[in-house]
C-alpha cells in the first residue's frame, strides 16, 4: 500500500466516522402524535372503541375524557413570530399548569383503569403508556 492510497483510506474513514457521530448526535424522528402527552379528540374515540365499555363504566370514561381531551382554544400550528418570547416567570407558569395537567390526566387515567376490567386496563396501558424518549431512554414513568 503507498502512502497515497494510506491517507486517502484515512480521510476516507475519517470522513465516515464524522458522519456517524453526526447522524447519532441529531435527534429521532418521531411521530408529532406520539410525543404529545396530551391524546387527541381522534385516539380518545379510538381508545374509547377499543376498551368496549359497559353501561356502568360509561361514566368513568367521561370524566376521563374531560380531562384528557384537548383543550377547544389549544392552537393547532405553532405560531413563531406571532409573538414575543416569553419571559422567565411566564415559562415557569407554563411549566407550572402542563405539570398540573399531567398529574390531573393521570389521576383521571387511574380512577378510569378502577372502574375497567383486567383486558381493559391491558389496553389502557397499551395505549397510554409514554413513548421512549428521541434517545432511546427508558420510557417516562406516569
Amino acid at each position: 500500500m503507498t502512502l497515497s492510497s494510506s491517507l486517502r483510506m484515512l480521510v476516507a474513514t475519517t470522513a465516515l466516522a464524522c458522519t456517524a457521530l453526526i447522524a447519532q448526535a441529531q435527534p429521532q424522528a418521531t411521530d408529532a402524535r406520539a410525543q404529545s402527552p396530551r391524546p387527541t379528540a381522534e385516539s380518545l374515540a379510538d381508545l374509547k372503541s377499543k376498551l368496549n365499555l359497559s353501561a356502568d363504566q360509561e361514566s368513568a370514561w367521561a370524566q376521563y375524557e374531560e380531562v384528557a381531551k384537548p383543550p377547544a382554544n389549544a392552537p393547532k400550528e405553532p405560531r413563531s413570530g406571532e409573538r414575543p418570547a416569553p419571559t422567565e416567570e411566564q415559562k415557569a407558569k407554563i411549566a407550572q399548569k402542563r405539570e398540573e395537567a399531567r398529574q390531573a390526566r393521570e389521576e383521571a387515567r387511574i380512577t378510569l383503569r378502577g372502574h375497567l376490567n383486567a383486558e381493559q386496563q391491558k389496553i389502557l396501558d397499551e395505549e397510554t403508556s409514554r413513548p421512549a424518549s428521541p434517545r432511546g431512554d427508558k420510557p417516562a414513568a406516569h
